[in-house]
C-alpha cells in the first residue's frame, strides 16, 4: 500500500518489455508474479502494445529488454525515446535484461541511463537502496 495525499491505495506496477525469443517475456512474468505475491497490483505489457501515456497510471515501471550486441533493440530505444515527452519524474523505476551467459550486460546499462534521463526514482534491488530520486 502507498500513502498519497492522506489516503492509501494499492501500489500498481507495470512491467513493460520487449521479447524476441520469449526469454524476456518469461522474466517479465516472473517479476510480475513476484510483485503480486508481495501485495502489489502488477501487470505485463509488450512495448508494442504500450503507449507512453499508459505509464502515468502506474506507481512503478519496470523495463525489460534482451541485450542485442551489447545494446538494446531499436524498438526498445524508440520506445524509451518516446517517453521523453511524458512527465514520469518521481515514478519508481527498475530495469532488467536477458542475454547469453557470456554476453555483457549491455541492455541493462542502456536502460539504466534512460531511467536517470527520465528522472525515475531507481532502486537497486541487490543493495536494497534507492539510487536516484
Amino acid at each position: 500500500m502507498l500513502e498519497l495525499g492522506g489516503g492509501t491505495h494499492m501500489a500498481r506496477a507495470l512491467i513493460v518489455y520487449y521479447s524476441v525469443y520469449g526469454n524476456t517475456e518469461k522474466a517479465a512474468k516472473a517479476v510480475r508474479d513476484g510483485l503480486a505475491s508481495a501485495g502489489l497490483e502488477a501487470e505485463c505489457k509488450k512495448i508494442k502494445d504500450t503507449k507512453p501515456d499508459d505509464l502515468k497510471a502506474f506507481d512503478a515501471i519496470i523495463f525489460g529488454t534482451p541485450t542485442d550486441m551489447e545494446d538494446i533493440p531499436d524498438d526498445v530505444g524508440k520506445f524509451m525515446e518516446s517517453l521523453k515527452r511524458v512527465d514520469l519524474r518521481g515514478k519508481q523505476g527498475a530495469a532488467f535484461d536477458t542475454h547469453y551467459e557470456d554476453e555483457p550486460v549491455g541492455g541493462l546499462k542502456v536502460l539504466e541511463k534512460y531511467l536517470k534521463t527520465l528522472r525515475f526514482c531507481s532502486f537497486d534491488f541487490f543493495a536494497h537502496e534507492f539510487l536516484t530520486c
